[in-house]
């Protein structure tokens, strides 16, 4: 079920609560542009008593009582949840940042607990109190390490894509794209899949 509703309509803003949300396959309805990957964060309850957070401070879209099907977080990647009338296509966990250490003693003590992202394969408007329940539909499962995402991504393309581009598609900020050589360093064939500034002739 449907405990809380929240939107972004800034960046790195406290995100605002809502009675209800309106989904599409672009995002959601005046929120900040997300990558189709990040569409929606969904967390369940049981995240948020486990630290002692409040709705909300994990900026997250939707919280969920996930107990009718077991933990949220172990739902493998791929797996379709119905919201209501609208279905989320989930995507990777929510890598925490050090931009949660004001709500948590370490961020890292996130890891696979900060939520599920998600691509709104199917829109509509959901509320408090909506059900919430696997489709019993899967989708390819993508990989949570980023490393074996970025091969994953790479080894979809015919030629060469902009590290711009690549970082976006695996659901990553723009400001990953100076990381992204560290990451490859030991991966010429996938690294010869990237273009960086230096390889892009100007315009």
């Amino acid at each position: 079920m449907i405990k809380r509703l929240f939107y972004k309509p800034t960046r790195y803003e406290p995100v605002i609560p809502a009675d209800s949300l309106t989904l599409s396959p672009d995002g959601i309805a005046g929120s900040i542009h997300a990558e189709p990957m990040r569409h929606v964060l969904i967390v369940p309850q049981s995240t948020l008593d486990e630290f002692g957070l409040t709705p909300g401070d994990l900026r997250e879209n939707v919280v969920i009582d996930d107990s009718s099907f077991g933990g949220l977080h172990e739902l493998p990647s791929g797996t379709v949840l119905g919201l209501g009338d609208v279905d989320i296509r989930l995507t990777i966990h929510c890598e925490p940042c050090p931009r949660m250490n004001p709500v948590v003693s370490d961020y890292r003590v996130l890891k696979d607990k900060r939520g599920y992202l998600g691509t709104i394969t199917k829109g509509g408007t959901i509320k408090l109190g909506d059900l919430v329940v696997p489709k019993g539909v899967r989708y390819e499962a993508i990989p949570f390490d980023l490393k074996e995402r970025i091969l994953w991504y790479l080894d979809k393309q015919d030629s060469p894509v902009p590290v711009t581009t690549l970082v976006k598609e695996v659901g990553l900020s723009v400001s990953y794209c100076r990381v992204i050589p560290n990451v490859l360093r030991d991966l010429p064939k996938a690294k010869a899949k990237v273009l960086f500034a230096k390889d892009q002739a100007p315009t």
